[in-house]
């Protein structure tokens, strides 16, 4: 199954979510937009995504309960 941006739509609406592994995978900043509908987020990965920095900045106001976040390769 390969995940990508279209996927991340439908992740998007896991509102239940609280950890979500995207590493190596084809999301990019577009997918990342979904994402940061999941308030309940406690951790996610993105190390080897092609999400950049300045999409991440977006990240911080909407997932309050992130606590765990791996960039690895995100440039």
């Amino acid at each position: 199954l390969e995940i990508d941006d279209e996927a991340c739509e439908a992740i998007g609406k896991l509102t239940n979510l609280t950890v979500l592994e995207l590493g190596d995978t084809r999301v990019s900043d577009d997918g990342l937009a979904h994402v940061k509908k999941l308030a309940r987020l406690t951790r996610l990965g993105l190390a080897g995504t092609r999400v950049t920095a300045d999409r991440l900045a977006d990240l911080a106001p909407a997932l309050t309960n992130l606590r765990r976040l791996d960039l690895r390769g995100v440039v």
